[in-house]
């Protein structure tokens, strides 16, 4: 038995990486919101920003599960168009 990698194992890791990055960029975006609104809390008795808390937390969909969705979505699609270009040229005699 040989150990080959296959290009869905490239496929795979590349979508692991890109999956362990964006949670990372969620945790810096979440750490930035802690510091800079507890200061603001702080300072200004109580101050709560929802500007940026809806976008936190739109952020947070994005980087543990909705960008997984909307990507299989986009893949699903492309490859519908894909086959129905391919029926139509079929159909054509092309």
């Amino acid at each position: 038995m040989t150990d080959q990698i296959e290009v869905g194992d490239y496929e795979v890791a590349a979508r692991s990486e890109r999956r362990a990055w964006r949670r990372g960029l969620f945790l810096l975006h979440a750490a930035a919101f802690v510091v800079v609104n507890g200061g603001l809390m702080l300072a200004y008795g109580g101050f709560v920003p929802w500007g940026w808390g809806i976008g936190l937390v739109s952020h947070a969909l994005y980087a543990f599960g909705l960008g997984e969705l909307l990507a299989e979505f986009e893949q699903r699609r492309a490859r519908r168009r894909l086959d129905r270009s391919a029926v139509r040229s079929a159909q054509r005699g092309g």
